[in-house]
């Protein structure tokens, strides 16, 4: 029996063990990283790449279907939350977001293609959400026993905020296409 029921399922594990692996990797990289890049400048180039890197990220997994007007429109309005929530945040909090929204993601793309969606949209946001939540956390408990590392709580609501706005966002634009769907074949 395979391990993997498809390539992108596979792809999908791969993008979120890369991305698991570089959140807790960046716990050991973290402080000397951030003194060697303590420019302003620099730092807003570095956070506005992510940023937009994470976006593309994340159109890019929802559009694998064309959408309809109606569910542009829903991804233009989360976008614009999104964004204005982000701005709103520290740089610290604002990668939290980042980094946990993408886990959330590719979690999500692993689970839809092993356990499928159809019937139990809520039930896989509900499990992806609560496995990013819990990595999240045990990120931060790994902090409390590095050097020159805070445990902070607030870290873990940003952790677990990232992946409720992602799963919320995955479930926001499901029910709209559907509801698009049920329209276009009543009409």
């Amino acid at each position: 029996m395979a391990l993997f029921n498809s390539k992108r399922e596979k792809r999908y594990w791969l993008f979120f063990l890369i991305t698991w692996i570089a959140i807790y990797g960046g716990l050991f990289l973290g402080r000397p990283m951030q003194k060697a890049l303590w420019d302003q400048d620099l730092q807003f180039v570095l956070f506005l790449s992510g940023f937009v890197l994470t976006i593309v990220a994340v159109i890019v997994y929802a559009l694998q279907v064309k959408p309809k007007k109606l569910e542009v429109f829903v991804w233009i309005g989360l976008l614009s939350v999104f964004i204005m929530l982000t701005f709103r945040l520290g740089a610290p909090e604002r990668s939290h977001l980042l980094e946990y929204c993408l886990l959330m993601v590719f979690l999500h793309g692993a689970l839809k293609e092993r356990i499928g969606i159809e019937k139990k949209a809520v039930v896989l946001v509900i499990y992806s959400t609560l496995i990013v939540c819990l990595i999240g956390t045990v990120d931060e408990g790994i902090q409390a026993v590095i050097p020159n590392r805070v445990f902070d709580p607030q870290d873990i609501i940003f952790n677990c905020l990232a992946a409720l706005m992602t799963g919320g966002g995955i479930l926001l634009l499901g029910w709209t296409r559907n509801y698009v769907n049920r329209r276009k074949s009543q009409g």
